[in-house]
């Protein structure tokens, strides 16, 4: 095969996006109707594959266009054709000197992203309220993550990102670290001052590594608080494209410029984290969404974030449900929540997020994203259409009016009082989260590679833990592995379960917490190794 090199001069950036050398390439064969010797074993279209399961599922041009890499449609693990082509126009796009497909989702990427950055012993910087595939790259890598603590919109009771001077102070204790590993957007919708702190760490020589799982969008939104993390100078952007921009779910690109990332080390890590079967229907749509995005994306978006802004107005005057709009973030500041999603809470109404999740689902056939104790999170995408914002605002109109026939005015007596003692608890659970203090004992591959027991929480003081635990609310870990349950954390986690919590990494049997720990002769070993 030719080796596929860039051709500066063959026409201008609009010209070169109005293509899709790999989505086309896929369709062409599909047609040429080819014989197949090849993995995988359903043949195309076969007579065999046809049998009622599948064929139920997957169109005939969906199965011919499940290919592998056969003849002229090059290797994802060494591109030189197609594959090369698209991503180098996924890269002109975004902004990127370097962009990877990637088919084992974002997780996959910011693992590869995390270990690429930081060698084994090597310091970076984490905040706090980060995805577990952050985690996963520390123990690929080995790296000792420093976490940076989230502040919180106490009023609303939702993370509010990671402040400028906090980043400040730890690159002040930690000049040495590497890299810091921001996410940007919350779920919620909030998010940091991404350009300060991005120039704040370049100053220091730290690479900035953005979680942009929910904000693909960002780049043809056109909000100006809510920069695309390329454009805010993050160094790697790994975004899960079929999460806002409608690729097919598990395909996700890793975007990388300037020079602080070793660009050798970080595609080792992304051959280690990607399939070697990758999936051609999952390049395919990377291609194909970033022609859509290149043509069409700033208009797409535009409506997008007008409807949702419509939507938000609508729902918010509905009895008993808040929409917000607002938060105020980790500098202080008033800002408005990202625009791709609708923040929705019927607590005045008496329902929890948990509830509310449900009942649209169940009654209303309406899907949500999240939920926790307080809010709903709806996230719109590329393929929100108007009726779908006026079935939830039908919705949610209609279950207040039952609410109301059924309990009178939502506002009134009892149900008020019971709400604000809900909101009284959750805004006392985090502000005693926020004072927690975190020891650390191993690096998380320390921990997680270290032969472990499950034991009584009761009995888990002064041991290491062996995995991640959280409460929900605020859903941000209260210990990662390798870090030591103090009597504090303890006491909280304990409390916590009394009352009602959902706390993830705690099992129960027979009216017993169990936790996960480090097997305590061997965490004594490394410990006195280390230190």
């Amino acid at each position: 095969m030719v080796k596929w090199q860039r051709r500066e001069n063959n026409g201008g950036p609009e010209e070169r996006q109005a293509k899709m050398p790999l989505a086309d390439s896929l369709s062409e064969y599909g047609r040429q109707k080819h014989v197949s010797f090849h993995v995988p074993g359903h043949k195309g279209e076969s007579p065999f594959s046809a049998s009622e399961g599948i064929s139920a599922l997957f169109s005939a041009k969906t199965m011919n266009a499940d290919i592998t890499e056969i003849e002229g449609f090059d290797d994802l693990h060494h591109p030189q054709g197609i594959i090369l082509e698209a991503e180098h126009l996924a890269a002109e796009l975004f902004g990127a000197d370097e962009t990877f497909f990637l088919v084992n989702g974002t997780t996959s990427g910011v693992a590869a992203a995390v270990a690429a950055a930081a060698y084994q012993g090597s310091l970076v910087l984490v905040c706090r309220h980060c995805h577990e595939s952050v985690v996963r790259g520390l123990i690929l890598g080995g790296a000792q993550p420093v976490y940076v603590e989230e502040t919180f919109d106490e009023e609303l009771g939702i993370p509010a990102g990671v402040s400028t001077e906090s980043v400040r102070q730890a690159l002040k204790r930690y000049p040495q670290a590497r890299a810091l590993v921001i996410t940007h957007p919350s779920y919620y919708g909030t998010c940091s001052k991404l350009r300060e702190i991005a120039d704040l760490c370049h100053s220091f020589g730290t690479a900035v590594i953005a979680d942009e799982a929910h904000g693909a969008q960002l780049y043809f939104s056109d909000q100006q608080d809510f920069p695309g993390a390329l454009r805010a100078g993050c160094d790697i952007s790994v975004q899960s494209t079929h999460k806002m921009l409608g690729s097919l779910t598990q395909s996700s690109m890793l975007h990388v410029r300037g020079d602080l990332i070793d660009r050798e080390r970080l595609r080792k890590m992304i051959g280690l984290m990607n399939s070697t079967s990758p999936s051609y229907l999952l390049m395919a749509s990377l291609d194909a969404v970033r022609y859509e995005m290149a043509l069409r994306g700033k208009a797409i978006w535009s409506a997008a974030v007008r409807m949702t802004g419509e939507a938000a107005d609508r729902i918010g005057k509905i009895d008993g449900i808040r929409c917000l709009r607002e938060y105020r973030n980790a500098e202080g500041e008033k800002q408005r929540i990202e625009g791709s999603r609708l923040l929705i809470s019927a607590a005045e109404a008496g329902i929890s997020g948990r509830s509310l999740y449900k009942i649209l689902a169940h009654e209303y056939r309406i899907d949500l994203e999240f939920a926790d104790d307080f809010y709903v999170v709806a996230v719109t995408g590329s393929g929100t259409q108007y009726r779908d914002f006026a079935a939830l605002s039908d919705a949610l109109t209609d279950l207040s009016g039952r609410v109301k026939k059924r309990f009178g005015d939502p506002y009134s007596g009892l149900r008020q009082r019971l709400t604000e003692e809900k909101i009284v608890f959750l805004r006392r659970h985090l502000k005693r989260y926020l004072f927690l203090g975190h020891e650390t004992a191993l690096s998380p591959r320390e921990a997680f590679f270290s032969p472990s027991e499950r034991i009584p929480l009761q009995e888990a003081c002064g041991r290491t833990a062996a995995c991640s635990v959280a409460v929900y609310p605020p859903g941000i870990p209260v210990l990662y592995p390798g870090e030591v349950i103090t009597e504090e954390i303890c006491r909280y986690l304990t409390d916590a379960l009394r009352d009602g919590c959902h706390v993830h990494g705690i099992g129960q049997e027979g009216g017993i917490f169990f936790i996960s720990v480090v097997t305590e002769q061997i965490c004594s070993a490394l410990f006195g190794m280390r230190f």
